[in-house]
């Protein structure tokens, strides 16, 4: 009996903490600084965009128009420039963020946010 309440237990728990729903977020600077943060924990040292960057030899630094919208993605991207004028790793890093599903926030459905966002590799 022990057995099958722990059970019941642990999948009630497993349940409860796989369901939970990231935060729809509505305000327009809020937004911008959670897109950002993620972006920015995402460049650390294990972080996605970190270790594509260090896959794909990208260095230097890039600046972009950035969309967020359609829940929880990236709509568009927009190359403003970069200081290595290496356009071959700014088109693969524009190509992956544009590919980005944001993890910890979702835009309501049918808005989109535009804003500024650089991005620097050592």
């Amino acid at each position: 009996m022990k057995k099958l309440l722990l059970l019941i237990s642990i999948s009630f728990i497993s349940f409860h903490i796989f369901s939970q729903k990231v935060p729809t977020l509505s305000d327009k600077n809020e937004i911008i600084e959670a897109a950002k943060k993620e972006f920015e924990t995402s460049m650390q040292e294990e972080g996605v965009l970190k270790l594509y960057a260090t896959e794909h030899n990208i260095k230097g630094e890039y600046y972009f128009d950035i969309t967020v919208g359609d829940k929880k993605r990236v709509v568009t991207v927009f190359a403003i420039g970069n200081d290595s004028d290496d356009i071959k790793a700014q088109n693969s890093l524009k190509d992956f963020l544009k590919a980005y599903e944001f993890s910890s926030f979702k835009v309501p459905k049918d808005k989109r946010y535009k804003y500024e966002q650089t991005f620097y590799f050592e």
